[in-house]
């Protein structure tokens, strides 16, 4: 078990190899930034997920910490010890690669034995280690056959198996699930989460699928072209995301954006939609004030389960200045001011349903309870009203991007 630091850890490439998919990457005379200023402390035993889109440079990142990949620029330690220049079997790492990658012409025995038998474990360790892991993944009697006999699901826990018999001090994985289809990626999910409380290790998983890194994570790292953009626990990058990128790629449906102007009346705070103003709550206005926040435009980020939709009947011709009365299923929410939209399309997810709608010239989504949707009757092309809570509100520059209403990351 070990900690792991990485320091101003930096990826270029020539710019001739510039990786495929990597299109929006900072290039200078140096080359191609893969991975940019990369600073991350990691605890023992923490499980920290690299997640972002294709092209981030997450799995770029966790090859350096496997010795896959050369370190261009920063140093990184495990346990205390610099590793640039250390060879990837010195490292006491192991790691679970996206397509498996095990010899189709050994059984699945021989398979996890494989990494043991190269450094010259005791048979009788190995045949206590490879029991131990099969036992705890499952896969007992899985040993005699060959991985074309098997299923994606069962080669993963074979290649998991492989990884662990090492017992590393850091157990590296690389999207192992992303060829899984959805009903074994949620068991195997949990199945890690339960691996992860018996092996008592460093876990570094690289993935793109966010509810993976909000599951699995105690701490998630954001990463956008080759950039950190946000650390912070599951929470913290949900309830109070940077900047709007990791807004819009955190959280499913996707925030809801609204151009708006941020107001100013003494120390108090409103922001105008279309004419319509939404008051901000005080420890809002209080963070504003602190920051010396100016009257600006701005992006509203409102998360789709916070929308309230509302009773129709209470817009006027003026339109959106009217005050809205909640649905008779929904909480009083008296003196909230009603947007109008149009509804488009509903889906029903078991519990809730989300409705798509068209409003401020843009797509829009509520996550609606299925008991409180089946009185709307909403039908595609029937006018609807909604409103939000202050209190519900994301705040961010429509310059640069970033949250007024928290203090940048230091990363």
């Amino acid at each position: 078990m070990a900690s792991v630091t990485l320091k101003h850890i930096e990826k270029i490439y020539p710019a001739q190899d510039k990786p495929d998919g990597k299109q929006n990457l900072r290039i200078s005379e140096e080359g191609v930034h893969a991975v940019e200023d990369f600073n991350l402390e990691i605890k023992d035993q923490e499980f920290i997920v690299l997640v972002g889109p294709s092209g981030c440079g997450k799995s770029t990142t966790l090859r350096m910490i496997a010795g896959l990949e050369s370190i261009s620029r920063g140093d990184l330690y495990i346990d205390g010890t610099l590793m640039n220049n250390v060879p990837p079997k010195e490292r006491d790492i192991s790691m679970v690669f996206q397509n498996y990658a095990l010899y189709p012409h050994m059984t699945v025995q021989e398979n996890m034995e494989f990494p043991l038998k190269l450094r010259k474990t005791p048979k009788e360790e190995i045949r206590r280690r490879v029991q131990e892991a099969a036992e705890m993944l499952e896969i007992k009697d899985l040993l005699k056959r060959k991985p074309g006999a098997l299923s994606g699901g069962q080669r993963q826990r074979v290649a998991i198996g492989r990884a662990i018999v090492r017992h590393p001090k850091v157990l590296l994985m690389d999207e192992p699930l992303s060829n899984l289809d959805a009903k074994l990626r949620n068991q195997m999910r949990a199945e890690i989460i339960q691996l992860r409380k018996q092996l008592k290790t460093t876990f570094i998983y690289v993935t793109h699928d966010q509810t993976e890194a909000m599951t699995l994570g105690d701490r998630i790292v954001i990463m956008k072209d080759g950039v950190i953009q946000q650390i912070g626990t599951p929470e913290e990058v949900y309830d109070h995301p940077t900047n709007l990128f990791v807004a819009g790629f955190i959280g499913v449906p996707k925030m809801n954006f609204f151009k708006g102007t941020l107001l100013k009346t003494g120390t108090e705070y409103k922001v105008e939609i279309e004419d319509v103003i939404f008051p901000l709550p005080k420890d809002a206005c209080k963070t504003l004030v602190s920051s010396g926040t100016l009257v600006q435009d701005v992006i509203i980020g409102v998360r789709p389960e916070n929308i309230l939709l509302m009773q129709t009947e209470s817009l006027t011709q003026s339109g959106s200045t009217a005050k809205a009365q909640p649905l008779p299923t929904q909480p009083a929410n008296a003196g909230l001011r009603a947007l109008p939209g149009t509804a488009d399309v509903s889906e029903l997810m078991g519990a809730t349903v989300q409705l798509h709608f068209t409003a401020c010239d843009g797509d829009r989504t509520a996550v609606i309870p299925a008991l409180q949707w089946e009185s709307m009757q909403l039908q595609p092309g029937q006018p609807l009203a909604f409103s939000f809570r202050g209190s519900d509100i994301h705040l961010f520059s429509e310059t640069s991007g970033k949250s007024l209403l928290r203090e940048p990351e230091k990363v």
